[in-house]
């Protein structure tokens, strides 16, 4: 996931990746983030939005990348795994053959 601030779309501004970073370091809104396997990921960026001022954009991991989600943030989190987990299964499998 990466985070920016609301009134700011230039990518240079992404909020820097911290080790056990939490909402608290980085915004002054109070509030729960509920993610269950059921949550569409364009839910979860609005609900980020709402509940603490911030953009958000959501990755899935394939393989050996990250594939930003937003031609599929309709997927809910357990559609991004199941396809993220198939695809990294599909390149394991190349990898075998080819070795």
């Amino acid at each position: 996931m990466e985070l920016f601030p609301l009134d700011n779309h230039n990518a240079s501004e992404v909020i820097q990746k911290k080790e056990n970073l939490t909402f608290q370091n980085i915004t002054e809104n109070d509030g729960v983030l509920v993610i269950s396997n059921e949550s569409r990921f364009s839910d979860i960026e609005t609900n980020i939005r709402k509940i603490f001022g911030l953009q958000a954009k959501l990755f899935r991991r394939t393989s050996t990348s990250w594939i930003e989600t937003k031609h599929t943030s309709d997927w809910t989190l357990q559609d991004q795994n199941n396809q993220g987990f198939g695809t990294s299964k599909l390149m394991d499998d190349i990898n075998d053959i080819g070795a």
